[in-house]
């Protein structure tokens, strides 16, 4: 399923790129601790998951084949190695008009990924789990920025943990942004919107509750 990228005013960050979906935050919003090691031992099949991923410099967009049904659980995987990007595009900020320039397949450096976007993930249901691990989340609206872009949406919090408890512990390297709004500290008049974003933690320079 893919999510739609809502750009204004004329010039987005990924040269105003629109395609169809109806993914949504929720989808990505329930965990279930431990299923990517679960869908590990489905190892069987591979799926083909479309992304765009944002470094600051460009968008590099592209496919990456793996067992995970989820874009967000194949970057949260661990990657020793740089992530294989199949017919993979690249296109900066200059490159509005003229549009991506094709690659091929391409390396890309996960620690350099500031935030990625789903365009599509695999259409099958994630496998069941043990119900006694579930972890529920409740949607808390917070801020985060990273350089010169300041994130604004809904981060996902296990029950009674606060806003800070999407950033504090655990090992995953992004998180699921919902209902994202995208601005430039040094730009007024930038704002871009997206039905949601995973953000890398490492690349956050402060994180704090947004006002409602």
């Amino acid at each position: 399923m893919g999510a739609t990228a809502i750009a204004w005013p004329v010039q987005p960050l990924g040269g105003g790129y629109q395609h169809t979906g109806d993914a949504t935050a929720e989808h990505y919003a329930s965990d279930m601790e431990g299923a990517m090691t679960q869908e590990r031992s489905f190892g069987a099949y591979a799926y083909r998951l479309r992304f765009r991923f944002f470094t600051g410099a460009r968008w590099i967009s592209g496919e990456v084949t793996t067992t995970q049904r989820r874009l967000l659980d194949f970057l949260n995987m661990d990657h020793p190695q740089p992530i294989l990007a199949e017919e993979a595009s690249v296109q900066t900020q200059r490159d509005v008009v003229a549009g991506p320039t094709p690659t091929g397949d391409a390396l890309v450096n996960a620690a350099a990924v500031i935030f990625a976007e789903p365009l599509e993930d695999s259409q099958e249901p994630l496998p069941p789990g043990d119900p006694l691990l579930l972890v529920r989340k409740t949607p808390e609206r917070a801020k985060l920025v990273l350089g010169p872009y300041e994130i604004t949406g809904d981060v996902y919090v296990a029950e009674g943990a606060g806003v800070f408890g999407a950033l504090l512990g655990g090992r995953k390297r992004f998180v699921p942004v919902g209902k994202a709004v995208v601005r430039r500290i040094d730009e007024p008049c930038f704002l871009e919107e997206y039905p949601i974003l995973f953000v890398n933690k490492d690349r956050i320079e402060y994180f704090s509750p947004a006002s409602t």
